[in-house]
């Protein structure tokens, strides 16, 4: 009798366990939480046959949506994000094989990016900001392993950096020198 009531265990466990992966393997639609616990569903996983296609987010938690990831092949490939609640996309994250890659800010909503992010296998590397009329470079700062080591900003705009600055591993400037042009 012990071994008939193992076996029956062992059957149910088995059928349970095919279902809930044939469910997840299969599922369409789209799998909903409440992150702030108010009883308003502000995280939305969208699925179709399995895959993951998009997740959304209100991370303000006023009841729109103000993030989007969307997926291909189960990997993040490209999102957008309104970092202000203003209702516009002011930022957009690109993906490489499922880690950041480049990130694009529009601070000023003119549909071009003024700040521009660069990532290597998911760690900054560089950020550029662009002047907003001029679209010229005007400051640049380059990470080593992610942590900030140098900085060059062009105070007059002219296309030429004017200052240099140097961090040490705490990113704290430890020389800030002129360039001459």
């Amino acid at each position: 009798i012990f071994l008939l009531g193992l076996l029956i265990g062992v059957l149910i466990a088995a059928i349970g366990f095919y279902y809930h992966s044939y469910k997840r393997e299969n599922r369409s639609g789209v799998v909903s939480y409440d992150q702030n616990n108010d009883s308003k569903p502000d995280l939305f996983y969208k699925y179709e046959n399995g895959q993951l296609l998009q997740i959304e987010q209100d991370s303000n938690f006023d009841g729109k949506i103000d993030s989007w990831i969307f997926y291909e092949n189960a990997l993040p490939k490209h999102g957008e994000a309104d970092n202000n609640y203003d209702g516009q996309i002011e930022t957009a994250f690109f993906y490489e094989n499922g880690l950041i890659d480049r990130v694009e800010i529009d601070t000023n909503l003119n549909l071009e990016p003024e700040i521009i992010e660069y990532y290597t296998n998911g760690v900054i590397d560089e950020i550029i900001w662009i002047h907003e009329k001029l679209r010229t470079e005007w400051k640049e700062v380059k990470y080593v392993r992610g942590i900030k080591r140098v900085e060059r900003i062009d105070n007059d705009y002219d296309g030429n950096f004017d200052v240099k600055n140097l961090y040490n591993s705490s990113e704290r400037i430890i020389k800030s020198e002129e360039i001459k042009n």
